[in-house]
């Protein structure tokens, strides 16, 4: 199995969980800044346009518990409120991005909600600086890669018959299987260079063998109908997870019986680079996979 280590930076964890003073006009990151100048005339460049209103998710927290609001009521009212922000605020910024699409400024851009923020990929340099004029933004920040840094060894792992990984044994994972708790009835989720599904210690668990595959396995690069792995960390952990060699009975992973279902973000060493946003993306549909908030069974358990 390959050792690897990842190195991400969620921006958008600041931006769900903090709050950015308004001051009538957005803010350009330094890194973005710092990466402007060295953009070639004809080379695109990904940035988020973070919108200046935010779900208030304290306020709405403390309102859910006040009302002792259930699983299913807190979903419905995060998500919906979630959407209506992002609905109600991003049609301006919309409008003319569309222009931009039109005269080839901009290559894309992709509306978010889970962070009420949009992000475009431009050419036009001038077009930043005249996003950060805009009061209805309140960050503009690059688009960051996420990088996978190479293993520095790696070791073959043969299979057994009724054995388990030492490590499973060191954290007293067959202490719980021996009380019953093997994952049974749950679903785990892991979003990272993707997962082989047809890896003979996932495929039996993969949740896309219940539902849709849509509800089971999202990739936001090319939008694949069945799970893959750009670079094989995915798959090892997954497997930590929940792997499980059923024709030799040998136990990989800590909960074996859990249905799974993931997400591939990280493309690192392809002609994709890997982008914050997609990352951002993946959290959102995990939010609500099947695209219905009055459903809760859909979402990952952990």
């Amino acid at each position: 199995m390959k050792k690897y280590i990842i190195k991400i930076n969620f921006l958008f964890w600041l931006v769900i969980l903090g709050s950015f003073q308004i001051n009538g006009q957005a803010d350009i990151t330094d890194r973005l800044q710092e990466a402007l100048p060295t953009i070639l005339s004809d080379q695109y460049i990904q940035v988020l346009a973070v919108m200046d209103e935010q779900l208030d998710i304290e306020t709405l927290e403390n309102n859910l518990n006040t009302n002792s609001a259930t699983l299913e009521e807190r979903s419905v009212q995060v998500i919906n409120n979630l959407k209506q922000i992002a609905n109600n605020t991003q049609d301006s910024l919309i409008n003319d991005l569309e222009a931009g699409l039109a005269n080839g400024d901009i290559l894309q851009y992709k509306p978010l909600w889970i962070v009420n923020m949009i992000m475009i990929e431009t050419k036009a340099t001038y077009l930043i600086e005249e996003l950060a004029l805009r009061t209805d933004i309140q960050l503009i920040d690059l688009d960051a890669t996420l990088e996978l840094v190479e293993p520095t060894d790696q070791n073959i792992v043969t299979m057994e018959q009724n054995s388990a990984e030492p490590g499973l044994k060191i954290i007293n994972a067959h202490l719980l299987w021996e009380m019953g708790y093997t994952g049974c009835g749950r679903i785990m989720m892991n979003i990272d260079t993707g997962v082989d599904g047809n890896h003979p210690a996932l495929a039996a668990t993969w949740h896309g063998n219940n539902v849709p595959v849509e509800q089971a396995w999202f990739d936001p690069r090319d939008n694949s109908l069945f799970p893959e792995d750009y670079q094989y960390h995915g798959t090892h952990v997954m497997g930590t997870m929940g792997g499980l060699d059923r024709e030799n009975a040998d136990t990989i992973g800590v909960a074996f019986n859990a249905n799974w279902i993931a997400s591939s973000s990280l493309y690192s060493g392809f002609s994709y680079p890997s982008y914050t946003s997609n990352n951002v993306a993946s959290f959102q549909w995990a939010l609500d996979p099947d695209n219905n908030p009055t459903t809760i069974n859909d979402r990952p358990d952990v």
